[in-house]
Order: C-alpha cells, then structure tokens, then sequence
C-alpha cells in the first residue's frame, strides 16, 4: 500500500519533486538490456520515499543518515583515522527516533538488492542488544518494520 492509495511509486516520487531537480521518477534505475519489466527506484530514491513518508507524519520522528561509504580518493591515513574516530561498516542508512524513546535503525536497499556481511552482521548485532532493525527496498517494507515496532498502525 503506497501513502497515496491509487498512487504507482513514480507518481508518488513525482509528487516530491523539488523545484530545479529533475523529477525523481525520471532518475530510476533502468533495467539491464535484455530484462522486461518496469524501471526500478535506486536505493536514494527509497530512502527519500521513506523521508517524505515520514515528513508527512503528524508527529515528525526525529531522523538522520550516516555517511558510511568507502570514498575510494581517501589517502591511506585519512581512513586510518576515519577508523580511528570511530567508523563502522555496515551501519544502517537511516536511523529513526520516535517519540516515547523507540529507536528504529533502518538499512534501505534498491528493490533486488541484498545486504553485505558487515550489514548482516551489524544488524545482528543491534538486535542482540534489543534495538528495531530492519531492511526495507519499498515504502511498504519500511511502514512494516515501523509497524513491527509498533511505531505506527
């Protein structure tokens, strides 16, 4: 179920656009030659989905995402001590805290996706201390974690 019932995800996304970008609809993903099927959103394009959902709520839960990528034109002692200051692969893309102290740590996947090791094993890790964790490539996917929390109805 999309936010705007009737609504495909590209009408949706549409609907978000901001004045001067492109339309986020017509950013997607494009499916490899040779593969029949509709245009895929990339993983941004989820994550903004999920923003705007949020946004949209009537209490705004308080929201970030963590810059965790490797950059690839890093010297060897700027990530020495990018490691040192305390980097960590595999730390969920968005971190989520609801009122009454839920936190939920969600990791955002292009649909077709799949999570990587450090991920798995991070996301294991935050369950063992008892935190929501989930992995969501659709809004859907995401309002489910949020509803498993008991975030939302």
């Amino acid at each position: 179920m999309l936010a705007r019932p009737g609504m495909t995800l590209a009408e949706e996304m549409d609907a978000l656009e901001v004045p001067g970008l492109p339309s986020l609809a017509s950013r997607t993903r494009r499916m490899p030659k040779g593969i029949k099927g509709a245009p895929q959103p990339s993983e941004d394009q989820v994550q903004r989905s999920v923003l705007a959902y949020l946004k949209r709520l009537h209490i705004e839960p308080l929201t970030w995402h963590v810059r965790n990528e490797t950059d690839k034109k890093l010297t060897r002692n700027q990530m020495f001590r990018r490691k040192a200051l305390g980097k960590k692969g595999g730390v969920p893309d968005l971190t989520i805290c609801w009122p009454g102290g839920v936190v939920v740590f969600l990791e955002l996947k292009a649909p077709g996706g799949s999570t990587t090791v450090a991920q798995e094993d991070r996301i294991a890790r935050l369950e063992q201390l008892g935190h929501h964790v989930g992995v969501a490539s659709t809004l859907d996917e995401a309002r489910a974690v949020f509803r498993k929390a008991g975030v939302i109805r």
